[in-house]
């Protein structure tokens, strides 16, 4: 998502004191000394320039030692898909035109064949789901009608595999204008298993994952209005597991990314909330038992605000980015391990045109991590850094 969309975003995201967070879940993981002091920049191996994509709002993903990820902007104007290698050689892959406009989210790789959404366009502009090989041809292109259709708008992540069958997102359409979560075909033949009305969930921004048998994600608001975490079976029963209280409670709350599992807990970020409300990483079992592990903000640490993407589990421990926040306010990489022990990698500084703005997840190859920077380099672009996720003192 460009600069002001998120913006707009963080903006309607409700804002106020929190108290201390609760007590960790313990884990076991590597340990990490709890620093965040003397971080480098994170290094970048490329930097978009506008003709090759611009704004990469989503992360990387890795299939045969080459990345893949989309630009909201560049190309023709509508985004981009392009691959690169760890060493920053990138290819175009496909411009975006008649498929949608500003794809938000990242790729699901089968095979030679890559899944995705754009946000906007198509034949309604309502966005897409994509099927593009991985030499740049398109197979289909699925147009979402909004509501007309009943099939939802605003796909802002890339749909997931399960057993041959896609399923995704959009955060907008159904009832309230609060989202749905769909099933698609490898084909391109959509389905709308459930339609949220608000109380269960509303706005549905990240990827699903597969766990204990069923469907997981979050939804930015709804429930309480802070937030929830859901499950859904592929038939589409869904059951609200954890909805956020807000300020009433240290839970954090407008979770805005997809969660991740490690040794049989999800973990995920929340944009706000914690004790400093500049957002969270929290913990919470199938169960539905939630607890903030790490608050983000502290003036002692400096170690970033507003983490909008999803965790990445690398060796027993969780790294991830906020969009802002660091001692530039530029955003910043961070780990932390499944019992709250936090650290800052690296931070961003645009100033002499570095990399800027982290909304993305990271990826791991070969022992260093790599990302996606919304904006900063040359041509206030973006670009994609790579940075060593060992611990700095």
């Amino acid at each position: 998502m460009n600069r002001a969309g998120l913006s707009v975003i963080l903006a309607v995201l409700v804002a106020c004191s929190q108290v201390s967070p609760q007590e960790p879940v313990v884990g076991g993981a590597v340990s990490l000394p709890r620093v965040g002091k003397n971080t480098s920049a994170c290094s970048a191996i490329l930097e978009f320039d506008g003709a090759d994509g611009a704004t990469p709002a989503a992360g990387l993903v890795l299939r045969d030692q080459l990345f893949y990820g989309t630009t909201a902007g560049g190309g023709y104007g509508h985004g981009t898909l392009f691959s690169v290698t760890p060493s920053g050689q990138e290819t175009v892959v496909h411009d975006f035109y008649q498929e949608g406009d500003q794809p938000h989210s990242t790729v699901t790789v089968l095979g030679k064949k890559l899944y995705g959404t754009t946000a906007y366009g198509g034949t309604s502009g309502q966005g897409t789901v994509f099927a593009i090989k991985t030499n740049g041809k398109v197979l289909w292109t699925y147009n979402f009608k909004g509501d007309p259709g009943k099939d939802g708008d605003l796909p802002m992540g890339a749909p997931i595999d399960v057993n041959g069958i896609l399923y995704g997102t959009t955060a907008n359409g159904s009832t309230g204008n609060s989202g749905v979560v769909y099933q698609i075909t490898p084909t391109g033949v959509e389905h709308v298993i459930f339609r949220f009305n608000g109380t269960q969930g509303r706005m549905p921004y990240g990827n699903l994952i597969a766990f204990h048998g069923a469907l997981w994600g979050t939804t930015e608001q709804g429930g309480l209005d802070f937030g929830t975490v859901f499950s859904i079976t592929t038939a589409g029963k869904l059951t609200t597991v954890y909805k956020f209280k807000g300020a009433s409670q240290s839970d954090g709350w407008n979770p805005y990314a997809g969660l991740v599992e490690l040794h049989g807990t999800l973990y995920g970020t929340t944009a706000y909330g914690g004790a400093n409300n500049t957002g969270t990483v929290f913990s919470i079992t199938a169960t539905g038992q939630e607890s903030v592990i790490h608050s983000f903000g502290a003036s002692s640490s400096r170690d970033g605000a507003h983490p909008m993407s999803a965790l990445f589990v690398y060796n027993g421990n969780l790294y991830g980015t906020t969009l802002d926040g660091g001692p530039h306010n530029d955003g910043t990489v961070f780990a932390v391990t499944p019992s709250g022990a936090e650290q800052l990698l690296c931070s961003f500084d645009k100033s002499g045109s570095g990399l800027a703005y982290p909304s993305g997840s990271v990826v791991e190859l070969d022992g260093r991590l790599y990302g996606t920077t919304e904006f900063g380099g040359p041509y206030n672009s973006g670009g994609v850094f790579s940075i060593s996720p060992g611990p700095r003192s």
